[in-house]
């Protein structure tokens, strides 16, 4: 669930927007839980880079019982190109449970060409690969998602695209669901709704039940994700916010 916050995909083909929803000093907090407990938080900021670049940063770490049993401590972080929203450099150190990655991941948009620098020695160095000039990596793909004007989405639109993500290129689709308030702990939020499905049969399942709404304004920020299991519900859910570039359409009716 923290690997599907940070990757809400690259949705679209590129828009032609340079207005986009989001600002350096943009912070948003989330919340991972099963009903009323909680298993941890994840953070996602934007802050200025180097030249024409953004840097966005992306945490997520487990708490309490959970980070006993499987303790996760996890760091993403993309500088990607503040005009076109494509990823430059990524990089991923991640520890879930004992099992770490530790790689920066370089895309070269002339040659669309991907390298991979793995910082274990246990692992093999870098690796290239041929890419399309669109790809994204897991976390520039969020906020390239946000900069799509959603108004000619109709309910039923399937969306394909593709990301990098370790050493493979992933084809993933969206299902656009429609239109719907959900309650969340700030009130009422008009959202978009959207199910995922990974085209490989890897990582989400047609039959898993997961789904997303991204808020139905001028930011765009993800709010809840949901995942059904037989046991329950586990979500993903907007905890905290700072900075945004517009104001929060938020209903207590």
């Amino acid at each position: 669930m923290l690997f599907l916050l940070f990757f809400t995909g690259t949705l679209f083909a590129q828009s032609e927007k340079q207005d986009f929803p989001f600002q350096s000093g943009e912070w948003l907090k989330y919340r991972l839980h099963y009903g009323m407990v909680t298993a941890g938080y994840a953070t996602l900021q934007v802050k200025d880079g180097d030249d024409d670049n953004i840097v966005a940063l992306g945490d997520g770490w487990t708490i309490g019982m959970f980070k006993w049993f499987f303790n996760v401590d996890d760091h993403y972080e993309s500088h990607f190109n503040k005009y076109s929203l494509f990823p430059d450099k990524f990089i991923r150190d991640v520890s879930e449970g004992g099992y770490t990655i530790n790689r920066e991941v370089s895309f070269d948009r002339i040659n669309n060409t991907v390298t991979v620098e793995d910082k274990k020695e246990d692992e093999r160095a870098d690796s290239l690969f041929v890419a399309s000039p669109s790809i994204g990596d897991m976390l520039s793909s969020y906020y390239y998602a946000r900069a799509v004007d959603y108004d000619t989405l109709k309910a039923g639109d399937k969306i394909d695209f593709d990301v990098f993500m370790d050493y493979e290129i992933f084809g993933f689709s969206l299902y656009f669901l429609g239109r719907e308030t959900i309650d969340t702990e700030f009130g009422k939020i008009k959202c978009l709704k959207f199910a995922p499905l990974v085209q490989s049969g890897r990582v989400f399942k047609e039959d898993e039940g997961v789904l997303m709404w991204i808020s139905d304004d001028d930011n765009k920020i993800l709010i809840r994700v949901e995942s059904a299991l037989r046991v329950g519900t586990i979500k993903v859910s907007l905890a905290g916010f700072k900075g945004l570039k517009h104001s929060f359409k938020v209903t207590h009716q």
